[in-house]
């Protein structure tokens, strides 16, 4: 099992040159090196973050050090659509993290998802919905998702994933 970690839950919005839709998560650069010392060789490197009775898994972008507030934990920069699945507000709640590579999830056989919104159906999506599936990394049966459609003048559209195969946690 992977070691834990407590962190400072905040919202993307903090960064104003920010795009909140973006699928990653952030941290200072000093923490970003330290990840990267310590799974030097992965790909992809994933937060499973833990809030109250919460999961969600994002997966590592780059560092900022546009944000930074006193502190002895690791403040962990999320974008909204992460902080609403687990119910935080992003001002700087006490979660917990475990650092894990893509090696920890099975590759997705089969995933199931339902278009929030039937303007959807009237575009021509599917790469796009792929590409957006992919740059999130790891979904969960029973989770909601956005990703912005660009044939639909990069509209975010809400998904919800109805069912994941051969698992409920899956790399996409």
């Amino acid at each position: 099992m992977a070691d834990s970690e407590i962190v400072e839950l905040w919202s993307r919005v903090f960064l104003s040159e920010e795009d909140d839709m973006t699928p990653t998560c952030s941290v200072n650069k000093e923490a970003w090196s330290a990840l990267m010392n310590r799974f030097e060789g992965c790909k992809r490197i994933f937060a499973k973050i833990a809030f109250e009775n919460n999961t969600v898994y994002v997966p590592l972008g780059s560092y900022t050090d546009s944000f930074s507030t006193a502190s002895e934990h690791t403040q962990l920069i999320l974008p909204g659509w992460a902080l609403d699945i687990i119910s935080a507000e992003g001002t700087g709640e006490a979660g917990t993290v475990t650092w894990l590579t893509e090696e920890a999830f099975p590759s997705a056989t089969r995933i199931v998802i339902r278009p929030h919104d039937s303007a959807f159906y009237h575009s021509d999506a599917k790469e796009e919905l792929e590409g957006g599936l992919t740059q999130i990394g790891v979904i969960q049966k029973g989770q909601a998702i956005m990703i912005p459609i660009q044939t639909l003048g990069g509209y975010p559209m809400s998904f919800d994933i109805v069912d994941t195969e051969p698992a409920n946690t899956v790399l996409a």
